[in-house]
């Protein structure tokens, strides 16, 4: 190791340019990566929307929602049911699992 170090201090030039030539290198590697920050994802949900109309928000929880819920729940790679019961309509969104 002290071969290097004396070789290095006896040529700065030399040694300057190899850092620099490192240091090209490397910006050069570094912009060439195929890295994405922010990579195009697309999450799969699907909504359920059902009308019913005249029906108060506990008749559709109770005869729209929970039964689509009991359907599928059991479906493959579903990760998340969340249900939204108003005034004569219901909504029911299923967030799939990510597949990456």
């Amino acid at each position: 190791m002290g071969g290097l170090v004396r070789f290095c201090i006896k040529r700065p030039v030399f040694t300057w340019a190899m850092v620099l030539v490192l240091m090209l290198l490397g910006v050069s590697s570094y912009n060439k990566l195929a890295v994405a920050l922010l990579p195009k994802v697309d999450i799969p949900i699907v909504v359920v929307r059902t009308v019913y109309r005249g029906a108060s928000p506990n008749e559709i929880e109770q005869l729209v929602s929970k039964p689509i819920e009991d359907a599928i729940a059991d479906l493959e790679g579903l990760d998340k049911i969340t249900s939204y019961s108003a005034e004569g309509m219901s909504f029911v969104v299923l967030e799939m699992e990510v597949q990456v």
